[in-house]
């Protein structure tokens, strides 16, 4: 039992299991600039995308994902969260199926776009299999239940030598 016990204390980021999404109204919008950079380029691409609640029922919640491309092309997706399974705020890194390892956690006041935001962080190691290879992503997020939706803030990942940045730009909420 205490094994059970420890092992879901590593994989969830927040000791609370409740899930965030629980929270969303028709109309939150969160906006995040994405920033790219390839290790072997030094070659740098940003974009910006715009989330916003479309639907809530008992069930999900359903959001409406809008922007521009890196190369230019229009975005425009739909996502559902399904509300009744447990939420892991780290399968940002590696998705469901992967294998994720805590590598720390913490506390942090971090500014974004002006404004300062009391984040929890933690920073994961994901293994994942590709075409039958093992893929290692490194990450960070910092989250807050001060932003809107799963509570992101700020997200660094390294898959590959190729280095994400999410950042919270804007938010309003209902």
């Amino acid at each position: 039992m205490a094994t059970t016990l420890l092992l879901l204390c590593v994989l969830s980021a927040d000791p609370t299991p409740e899930n965030p999404w629980l929270n969303a109204k028709v109309g939150d919008t969160a906006t995040y600039k994405t920033t790219i950079t390839h290790d072997n380029t030094q070659h740098t691409t940003s974009f910006t995308l715009k989330k916003t609640i479309t639907a809530v029922t008992s069930d999900t919640v359903t959001v409406q994902i809008e922007g521009i491309s890196p190369d230019g092309k229009p975005v425009k997706n739909l996502m559902k969260y399904d509300l009744k399974k447990k939420y892991d705020r780290t399968e940002i890194f590696g998705g469901p199926d992967g294998e994720r390892i805590k590598l720390g956690e913490g506390n942090e006041k971090i500014t974004i776009a002006g404004r300062a935001f009391d984040c929890k962080w933690i920073s994961i190691q994901a293994t994942n299999s590709v075409s039958g290879k093992k893929v290692i992503t490194t990450g960070r997020l910092w989250y807050s239940t001060e932003s809107p939706f799963e509570g992101l803030v700020k997200r660094e990942s390294d898959l590959l030598g190729v280095k994400t940045l999410d950042e919270l730009v804007s938010f309003g909420k209902k």
